[in-house]
């Protein structure tokens, strides 16, 4: 991957054609990359800086991610520091780690959710029953479960509440993913 395609997805609206390179900033300061003996600040030199590969596990300026509740640390701090927005994406160490993001939460509303966070699998003080399913079932088990509504979700949909089943469906793929995840960060 080229510095200015992880750029683009790490800072989108850092790309701009009026910057040198096309691109706010320097590469070697974004990324934990050497500066080469050729380097010079010039949009000619700039543009060969931004169209040079990324070296496998570069980590990237870290200034916090977006609307995740844990923005203000560094990329050196927990959670952070295992976290996959923190590494070069398809690198080996990106794959490795596990996507620690948060949102965060708004603390004037406590809006009921239904699709992700029911209040009704959440006992006051409690963890979330599908976690206490995973302690008392055992991971697979869990992510069977997770399939099998899946498809129930999916299969009613058109015939009960529409969006919100197919919501539902999607959040129990993202939590089979997070399962799986969770197996190969453990076999590591």
């Amino acid at each position: 991957m080229k510095c200015r395609e992880k750029l683009a997805i790490v800072s989108p609206e850092s790309i701009d054609i009026t910057y040198l390179g096309g691109c706010e900033g320097c590469p070697h300061d974004r990324f934990s990359i050497e500066k080469p003996e050729w380097c010079a600040v010039t949009e000619t030199v700039c543009r060969r800086c931004w169209d040079r590969e990324l070296p496998s596990g570069s980590v990237i300026e870290h200034d916090g991610c977006s609307g995740c509740k844990h923005d203000s640390k560094t990329a050196d701090e927990e959670p952070c520091v295992k976290c996959k927005g923190t590494v070069i994406t398809f690198s080996d160490e990106y794959e490795a780690r596990q996507d620690l993001y948060e949102p965060m939460e708004d603390e004037e509303t406590t809006e009921e959710d239904p699709v992700n966070h029911p209040s009704h699998y959440n006992r006051e003080g409690g963890m979330e029953c599908i976690d206490e399913m995973v302690l008392v079932f055992g991971r697979e088990a869990v992510k069977n479960f997770c399939l099998l509504n899946v498809w129930k979700y999916r299969y009613r949909a058109a015939d009960k509440s529409g969006a919100e089943d197919l919501e539902k469906s999607d959040n129990y793929m993202r939590k089979y993913k997070e399962l799986c995840e969770d197996d190969r960060t453990e076999a590591i």
